[in-house]
């Protein structure tokens, strides 16, 4: 399961990215939308890296599962063993 702080972050930016939006529709100002357009930029980044630090942690979360449905494994295996030579 991703990490529940980068899914909260990704929409958070998400969020901000629309709302910056709305607002730049209704600019006439260059320079505010200029202003507003690096704001909506930042957001867009920061929402790329939340998405990208979840994915990471999904990926570590499907390792370590692999990890342990090995050692589970090689546990019951060995525990079979023990069963038959008894």
């Amino acid at each position: 399961m991703p990490d529940i702080a980068a899914i909260a972050g990704v929409t958070s930016a998400l969020n901000a990215a629309l709302d910056i939006s709305k607002t730049m529709l209704g600019v006439r100002d260059q320079a505010l939308f200029q202003a507003k357009s690096i704001e909506l930029n930042r957001e867009i980044i920061t929402a790329q890296q939340n998405a990208m630090a979840a994915n990471a942690a999904q990926a570590n979360l499907v390792e370590r599962i692999r990890r342990l449905k090995k050692k589970f494994l090689i546990w019951k295996n060995g525990r079979l063993r023990r069963r038959g030579m008894n």
